[in-house]
């Protein structure tokens, strides 16, 4: 199943009005952030740090946006004019600028697609082919130009079929949203365009996923959650894939595509303060990960970079990381239902009791993730150890957030802590945050004691090993700066547990080989000498 990792802030936003956008860079995992109208900063998301910035004293009308096709950045001043640079330019106070006689709403790119320039008026054109000419604007038939009730919110590059549009998301001042497909290479496709509009329903967020097999996706206030295919051959808004019920669907909310088979969902969390971030799945519109977000921002925007979602919330520039699997449909059982409610208690604590609750919640269609979110939270502030026995019988898939919390409440425990050590982790940056705020360095040198005594055993499970890893590289630092005797003497048990297994290894890679000498019918000439004396 998909998962979104600890979201993280990039950077303050100064003044939320000044910020103009995000868009991707030159460099894999960084993007270019357009901070103010006359401050841009590129970032590398992995480790949040500035890889270069540039300022200038024109207002930037549009997001930077960087060029593969020319290798250059591009940049849009005062709607009108149209700038370009290479990346080792240090100031752009004196950089010649390009005057238009349209106005300009952005300039849109790929990795494969040259830029291309949307102008204010809804036409679209090469921006190689406008900047050589930029005083005699293209000429245009009248219906290649927006209605003048209509004002571009968005435009975005698309590929439907093989075929380039670029998609323009328009409003009015009435309040209609209307998609226009254009194409980028006038002889491959059709111009068209679709209001979105349903009697009686208020449209609360849309997207197009493109691809191979191109979609229109919208979510209603109803939350019905519909695909229409591209290029429209059927009725809008097409087919219904899912009823949402993970987002409040009466506030605004963002869609977004995440690959071929994924969108990611930004909406009001439905009876609760805050938001939540929802990753569900092209096929069956049913969520795969959530995360809760402390506020919900009506005006969040957001936008992809590789791995990484980046959106505007509050006063900060948020990246959210997310991974991407194949689906199990089994792991979708009970997903869209709503999360139990984890102020209500199981009646009965004991052992029969709480196998009862789990068996009766799992009838009731629930998953395993969010059983666990109304069990485990009861019976650890309980502190019911037969009872964390009793559910652990019964729950299989467990999140890694749970295990931390389970690890430390067994510290005191070694029966207990042994059998949660050997159930599986998934081990991603997430999980390394959570161990380093759930577990202080006493209790991780606890687990490192035990994994250690459990690395010395006969049969050893790759969890062990996960934990082992997952608990040095967390802990690592305080480890190595630390003069304590316990924290040193942990450590070096731990180290001579290591080097006894790789020295095992060492020795059935030896013994493979003897084993094919075997094999083949041949002998080694390493053999051991036999003794000469007689005993007879």
């Amino acid at each position: 199943m998909a998962k979104i990792l600890a979201p993280y802030a990039l950077c303050p936003l100064a003044e939320r009005k000044r910020f103009v956008g995000v868009s991707p860079d030159s460099e894999s995992g960084c993007v270019i952030v357009t901070l103010a109208r006359n401050i841009i900063i590129r970032y590398r998301l992995s480790n949040q740090k500035q890889v270069s910035s540039w300022s200038t004293k024109a207002m930037l009308s549009a997001p930077v946006i960087y060029d593969h096709a020319s290798k250059l950045y591009y940049g849009i001043f005062n709607s009108d004019e149209v700038s370009s640079w290479e990346e080792h330019v240090v100031s752009l106070g004196k950089l010649s600028k390009t005057k238009f006689i349209w106005l300009i709403h952005s300039i849109v790119s790929s990795d494969d697609i040259p830029a291309v320039l949307v102008y204010q008026n809804g036409v679209i054109s090469p921006l190689k082919t406008d900047l050589a000419n930029s005083k005699a604007p293209p000429e245009v038939k009248d219906d290649q130009l927006l209605p003048p009730e209509e004002n571009i919110k968005e435009a975005r590059l698309v590929s439907l079929a093989s075929v380039h549009y670029v998609a323009l998301y328009t409003a009015t001042e009435a309040g209609e949203t209307i998609l226009h497909l254009v194409p980028v290479d006038q002889d491959r496709g059709t111009r068209s365009f679709i209001k979105l509009n349903r009697d009686g329903f208020k449209l609360t967020a849309f997207t197009i996923l493109d691809g191979d097999s191109p979609v229109l996706i919208t979510l209603w206030s109803d939350g019905k959650l519909f695909s229409l295919s591209l290029p429209i051959k059927d009725l809008f808004p097409g087919k219904l894939i899912s009823m949402v019920s993970c987002i409040d669907v009466n506030h605004p909310a963002v869609i977004l595509q995440l690959g071929q088979e994924h969108f990611v969902l930004y909406g009001a969390a439905p009876n609760s303060e805050g938001a939540y971030l929802v990753i569900l799945g092209r096929q069956f519109g049913l969520p795969e990960s959530r995360a809760k977000m402390k506020v919900y921002d009506n005006e969040c925007r957001m936008w992809t970079c590789r791995n990484n979602i980046v959106m505007v919330l509050g006063g900060h520039l948020v990246v959210a990381p997310f991974r991407l699997n194949t689906v199990k449909l089994a792991s979708l059982i009970g997903v869209d239902k709503t999360a139990l409610n984890t102020n209500s208690s199981i009646m009965d604590n004991t052992v029969e009791g709480i196998t009862s609750s789990i068996i009766q919640m799992k009838e009731e269609g629930h998953i395993e993730h969010f059983i666990c979110d109304s069990v485990f939270s009861e019976l650890l502030e309980a502190k019911n150890t037969e009872g964390v026995n009793a559910a652990l019988d019964n729950i299989s898939d467990i999140p890694d957030k749970w295990l931390i919390q389970l690890a430390n409440y067994a510290a005191e425990d070694e029966g207990l802590l042994r059998r949660i050590l050997k159930l599986p982790l998934s081990g991603d940056a997430s999980t390394q945050t959570l161990v380093r705020q759930k577990l202080m360095l006493s209790s991780a040198l606890k687990l490192i004691s035990v994994v250690t005594e459990m690395l010395k055993e006969d049969d050893v499970d790759k969890c062990i090993l996960d934990w082992a890893c997952l608990l040095c590289d967390t802990h690592y630092l305080q480890c190595l700066l630390s003069k304590d005797d316990q924290v040193i003497s942990v450590t070096r048990d731990l180290h001579d547990a290591v080097e006894e297994h790789i020295e095992s290894m060492v020795t059935y890679r030896s013994l493979l080989a003897e084993i094919n000498y075997f094999k083949r019918g041949k002998v080694t000439s390493n053999t051991p000498p036999v003794s000469s004396h007689s005993y007879v």
